[in-house]
């Protein structure tokens, strides 16, 4: 099953743009050189709009292919996005994301990481490993 993490230490972001790198390794693979690992990383990054008595009734506005917000939502009907993968390093596979030419407006984000494996197994549950929350002024 794969896990992902998010470095707090290169996590940018500016009203225009977003940018940070994470690693995802797949433990069913680590430390073998048989066919397996991370197939790819989806990101999801959204703005808190609201929230409810839980964070599970929080709304939230999503980073979208096209660089635009999505209408208000739950935040767990997340809209993900690709990340580029880089070479597989001691079962390890480091990853990055950016976008650019965008207008985010300030406020509260929530960036989560999600690695699926070559035998497609998706990780599906938010940890502080893969989720990162930043405030934009």
């Amino acid at each position: 099953m794969p896990r992902s993490s998010i470095s707090r230490n290169s996590l940018f972001i500016t009203p225009t743009s977003v940018h940070f790198v994470g690693r995802t390794i797949d433990f069913r693979c680590a430390g073998q050189s048989a066919v397996g690992g991370v197939k790819n990383v989806r990101i999801s990054i959204a703005l808190v709009v609201g929230s409810g008595a839980s964070a599970a009734a929080s709304k939230c506005r999503f980073l979208t292919k096209s660089g635009t917000l999505s209408a208000p939502r739950s935040c767990k009907s997340r809209i993900l996005l690709g990340a580029k993968l880089g070479k597989r390093r001691a079962g390890k596979v480091p990853w990055t994301f950016r976008m650019r030419h965008l207008h985010l407006p300030s406020g509260t984000y929530l960036v989560d990481a999600f690695g699926t494996d070559s035998q497609n197994n998706k990780e599906r549950t938010t940890k502080r490993f893969n989720e990162k929350r930043f405030v934009l002024h």
